[in-house]
């Protein structure tokens, strides 16, 4: 019923968990496409194992070129009614397919995309207090429009625009793959898909466990990041002609700015200047929208006023507190 896509490269020591946590889907698991990205060490002898082991387990081997050509790969090779992504590090926890699946249920023949919690987990720490907490019983399940989904998730609330922790109809992907080589490849196609949902279903209720790693890229400052900056501005595009999108957007590109000012701030030595610029250039121009929005986040409302109330340097000393 469920199809999972799995980009994989070097991720032997904690492919088998993720793997295990998909077995322990029971039925409503039906299929796994592990994409081993170019691995060096033993990705492919483990998936290869749980495939000789389990007929849903099923190998894909690319030269390595990163992990949206693999996903984009597992696409074209899915089959189920249902289709889900994951890391190869994280897991599914305990009976998340089946809460999914009934709150789609609920939520009718219409429901193109139903998204639960994701719970983040500090890689070394125990899974225990995850699947205690994969145990309660869910909360409520809330229907709304692709359109009030993209919204909710520009602004950052209630909605994330991320890949995991959410079961797709595979249709809604048609014509639609992840652009290669970049970071923030989940932001820079989640809008597109999540709009053309007619529900989006959210579900309370913890069924993803995303495992922070201190060496991974998005939890520490590379300029590579900086491309963050591009992805919000052709989202921006995309919603130029919906006034209310915009702003959303605009919202969403004002907070890469002041997390991209930041963290250069708080690491001097790969600062860009042209980008600093450019972060500095946003902001001023729409601090002020931000703080008449109601729908911003406090938190960009909060940078907002300081960045129209403080010198540059306090701005400077207090973002540089903030990222360090």
């Amino acid at each position: 019923m469920i199809s999972v896509v799995v980009p994989a490269w070097n991720a032997g020591e904690w492919l088998a968990e993720a793997l295990e946590s998909l077995q322990a889907q029971g039925e409503a698991f039906g299929e796994c496409i592990v994409v081993d990205d170019g691995s060096t060490d033993s990705t492919p002898e483990i998936a290869r194992m749980f495939a000789a082991r389990d007929s849903r387990f099923r190998l894909v081997s690319i030269p390595n070129s990163g992990p949206s050509v693999a996903r984009n790969v597992g696409l074209e090779l899915v089959t189920g009614s249902w289709l889900a992504f994951m890391d190869a590090d994280d897991v599914w926890l305990p009976g998340a397919f089946d809460r999914l699946l009934q709150g789609a249920s609920e939520a009718g023949e219409d429901c193109g995309i139903i998204e639960g919690n994701v719970v983040r987990w500090k890689s070394g720490v125990p899974l225990a207090g995850m699947m205690a907490r994969a145990d309660a019983a869910p909360g409520g399940l809330r229907m709304l429009s692709g359109r009030s989904a993209t919204l909710l998730s520009l602004y950052q609330t209630g909605v994330e625009a991320s890949l995991y922790a959410k079961l797709y109809r595979p249709p809604l992907w048609d014509g639609i793959r992840f652009p290669e080589g970049e970071l923030y490849e989940d932001l820079s196609v989640f809008h597109r898909v999540a709009m053309r949902a007619r529900v989006y279903a959210r579900l309370d209720s913890d069924v993803y466990a995303y495992r922070l790693r201190p060496e991974s890229l998005i939890h520490a400052f590379n300029p590579r990041r900086l491309i963050v900056l591009g992805v919000t501005d052709r989202i921006r595009r995309r919603f130029a002609g919906d006034p209310e999108l915009l702003r959303a957007a605009t919202d969403r590109r004002l907070a890469a700015s002041f997390n991209m000012l930041g963290l250069m701030l708080a690491n001097p030595s790969a600062a860009d200047p042209v980008n600093m610029a450019d972060c500095r250039g946003f902001i001023r121009r729409h601090a002020a929208a931000s703080l008449r929005d109601s729908g911003a986040r406090l938190k960009n409302r909060l940078g907002a006023m300081a960045a129209l109330l403080l010198p540059r340097r306090l701005l400077d000393m207090m973002l540089r507190r903030v990222y360090r």
